[in-house]
């Protein structure tokens, strides 16, 4: 296992770019305030091994690297202080599968590209976001999209959350647009906050095929939010605004309690 500082001379890239693809499992890069990689030639990195990359500032944005990862064969990166930025089109910032892990902390990762590819999908894998943001310029793609796999996300916003048979727990988070919730998949919360709007054509959460909501405190931005279930459950104490605001959709087979007691449904 090795360390090195990068930063502190005239071939920065060049010597990232060599310390990426010559990495061995256990090392850890260390680098400086600046722009690595450029943005019209993004590279992709393929790892398939544990690698720890920590920016060496307080500031994600100052530390920023255009490029893109692919997580495989069990890989864990471990990522600090920076941010990871991707503009191309048809390839995610970063794509995780076969049991890998992505344990990030005070990050900002991005896809500037206007395809339909989502910024993180997961198959298999295992993301933990803390005091990180994820951004998107298509709002028809999301930024997590995530299958088999389990999330974590404290004090962090993501630009709309899609999930097949994951497991999600999530603290003090803002998510944009919408939640989708599919084939067996838990979402478990405390203090969440949906940043939605009132001209949005789509709910602000759904939860389908056998999907299950807990959670304490969930606000919506959007003053008259929609919520839909099918044959799914939700538990949710704690609304803003007033669950009289909330317009619900759930069919005979959701069992769904809005503070303690069952909603209205206008049915699916």
């Amino acid at each position: 296992m090795t360390t090195i500082t990068i930063g502190k001379k005239n071939n920065n890239e060049t010597e990232l770019y060599k310390a990426i693809e010559n990495s061995k499992s256990g090392d850890t890069i260390k680098l400086l305030p600046g722009i690595y990689f450029s943005q019209s030639q993004p590279y992709i990195f393929t790892i398939k091994h544990n690698l720890t990359i920590i920016g060496q500032t307080h500031n994600p944005d100052a530390v920023r690297l255009n490029c893109a990862f692919l997580l495989d064969e069990g890989a864990i990166l471990i990522a600090q202080n920076l941010s990871l930025a991707y503009g191309e089109n048809q390839f995610n910032t970063i794509a995780m599968y076969n049991n890998t892990q992505l344990f990030g902390r005070n990050l900002h990762i991005s896809h500037s590209s206007q395809d339909k590819w989502d910024c993180l999908y997961g198959k298999n894998a295992q993301i933990s976001l803390v005091n990180s943001t994820i951004t998107i310029n298509n709002l028809n793609a999301a930024s997590l999209d995530l299958e088999d796999s389990q999330l974590y996300l404290e004090n962090t916003h993501i630009a709309g959350l899609v999930t097949k048979l994951t497991d999600s727990s999530v603290k003090n988070s803002i998510i944009d647009s919408t939640i989708y919730l599919d084939n067996n998949s838990l979402l478990e919360f405390s203090d969440l906050t949906i940043n939605s709007n009132d001209n949005q054509s789509f709910c602000e959460l759904y939860a389908l095929n056998n999907s299950n909501v807990a959670g304490q405190n969930l606000q919506t931005t959007s003053s008259s939010p929609t919520i839909a279930l099918a044959e799914s459950n939700l538990n949710v104490n704690g609304f803003k605004p007033d669950l009289q605001n909330i317009t619900w959709h759930f069919d005979d087979n959701s069992e769904v309690l809005a503070d303690s007691i069952r909603p209205y449904t206008s049915g699916l």
